[in-house]
């Protein structure tokens, strides 16, 4: 029979499964010194990033001083009588590393043609500053920072000129030279008048001296009737007395209350033609223009400045130039030849007018150069019909044509300057000695013969009976607006230093940082 304790049963355990995990342990840890390792990178590398952040920030700050100190002094040099000009570079090391280089280049790259200010742009200059900063241990590793400047040229004083040359702008009228003046009438000439020798007035007509003397003092006895001011002159008249005609000065005086100087003669010393113009300057260290040639003929043109190009509107010809219909010139016309540098005004629409320059420092009045430099002639031809507004340089003769009453339709304001003046007066009046002899009998017995006073005034009595018409189309008078014309000698500039400064001044307009 069977026991019934239970039975014993011995469970033994494995050799193996009672062992340790070694291999496990050994991933736990070097997982944890990789995490460890990672970590350890991460923040040397976010250490290295932060480090290299900072040395670029200072190399960016160290170019950016750079590139102001560059253009600091590049500034000042513009001030100096040594500036290099416009077109070149001015380099530098301000510091070990550090560099920049500082460019100079005419005109402003914000004005474009259809800016108000674009006639200023010769007159401004543009400064384009870099500067350089490489890393000491990285030479190769270089920041750069640009600064863009832009300067407007303040006009101190113009270049010399001759000592003649402000006296021969006050007049209306200026004879240079011992030349011939000869004038007609109908005529208007407003505001004084230099005369060099005699006094030609209007003797181009084959009338006596009692027509010829009673027209001319009626013209100033219908001024005091209420009449317009229709007298040749209105004065004063600066001429040599002892070279005038007997009479002459009485009769302009008290009988057409004209006043008149007795004045020496005086030859313009130290002025002359100044050549053949090529190029010009604006001021010195400036950009140099080449001087547009024109053709001996012109018709239906249009020449003005271009604030790039041809800033001044100067044209050159080497020998006479011809005006036909429809031509507009605004600016400068030189001619230079001795024998034949004439200018020619032959067709209508014709407009002739000076350009504007900035005024110098402390005015408001512009500089202006001569609206035509001519080394010979100046003639404007019956037919002619346009405006001239300027002042007009003419070595040789001014000469205007003897054309019909109806037909002259010439206005001239401004100066003229000559050596000789013929305005020849009009073909209408052209009749022989004995039709003006008979013409002023008839009219002196309607006049009351002298015995009593006149009845009459005998211009108004001319254009009566006659159709010749007493107004004076062709008129010369002073411009409307004051001006500064500067006398330009070829190979100098415009504009130049101040006797009170060592170059040049100006005035900032912009400074951008990173155009």
């Amino acid at each position: 029979m069977r026991s019934s304790r239970p039975r014993r049963i011995a469970i033994s355990a494995s050799p193996q499964r009672l062992r340790p995990r070694r291999g496990v342990a050994v991933l736990i840890v070097l997982l944890l010194i990789s995490m460890t390792l990672g970590l350890s990178y991460a923040a040397i590398r976010s250490q290295s990033t932060a480090l290299n952040i900072n040395r670029n920030s200072d190399r960016r700050v160290s170019a950016r001083q750079a590139a102001v100190t560059g253009l600091t002094m590049a500034l000042k040099k513009m001030s100096t009588s040594d500036w290099a000009g416009v077109d070149t570079t001015l380099t530098g090391v301000p510091a070990k590393y550090e560099s920049f280089e500082v460019t100079y280049k005419t005109g402003d790259p914000s004005l474009s043609s259809g800016d108000p200010d674009y006639a200023d742009f010769p007159y401004r200059v543009t400064l384009w500053a870099t500067g350089y900063a490489a890393d000491p241990n990285r030479p190769e590793s270089v920041a750069v920072y640009r600064i863009r400047a832009v300067v407007r040229l303040i006009p101190r004083a113009l270049a010399s000129e001759p000592d003649v040359w402000s006296e021969m702008t006050r007049y209306t009228l200026y004879q240079h030279d011992r030349g011939t003046f000869e004038v007609n009438v109908p005529l208007r000439v407003e505001g004084p008048v230099r005369i060099q020798r005699k006094l030609d007035l209007a003797e181009g007509y084959s009338w006596k001296n009692d027509a010829k003397e009673r027209y001319l003092s009626d013209l100033q006895a219908m001024r005091s009737a209420g009449h317009p001011d229709w007298r040749p002159f209105s004065g004063p008249l600066d001429l040599p007395y002892n070279r005038q005609p007997g009479g002459l000065i009485s009769l302009l005086e008290t009988e057409m209350d004209v006043p008149t100087n007795d004045v020496d003669t005086k030859v313009a010393a130290g002025w002359r033609h100044p050549g053949p113009w090529t190029t010009y300057q604006i001021y010195p260290g400036g950009k140099v223009y080449d001087v547009p040639v024109l053709h001996q003929n012109q018709w239906n043109a249009t020449w003005e400045p271009d604030p790039q190009t041809n800033p001044l509107g100067i044209y050159y010809r080497s020998g006479p130039v011809y005006l036909y219909d429809d031509v507009s010139i605004r600016g400068t016309l030189v001619s230079a030849a001795s024998w034949n540098g004439d200018l020619h005004i032959r067709g209508r629409n014709v407009h002739l007018q000076s350009v504007d320059l900035p005024p110098l420092e402390g005015t408001d009045v512009p500089v202006r150069l001569p609206l035509a430099i001519l080394q010979d002639d100046m003639r404007i031809w019956y037919g002619a019909e346009g405006s001239i507004t300027g002042l007009l340089a003419v070595s040789g003769q001014f000469e205007i044509m003897k054309d019909q009453q109806y037909d002259m339709g010439v206005t001239i304001q401004g100066e003229v300057v000559a050596r000789d003046f013929f305005i020849r007066g009009r073909s209408d009046w052209d009749r022989d000695w004995q039709w003006w002899k008979d013409c002023y009998e008839r009219f002196d017995q309607e006049a009351g013969g002298g015995a009593q006073p006149a009845t009459d005034y005998f211009p108004l009595w001319l254009q009566r009976n006659y159709g010749l018409d007493p107004n004076p189309r062709l008129t010369i008078k002073p411009q409307t607006t004051e001006a500064r014309y500067h006398w330009h000698e070829s190979g100098n500039p415009i504009y130049v230093p101040h006797s009170d400064d060592d170059g040049l001044r100006w005035d900032l307009l912009e400074w951008t940082e990173n155009p």
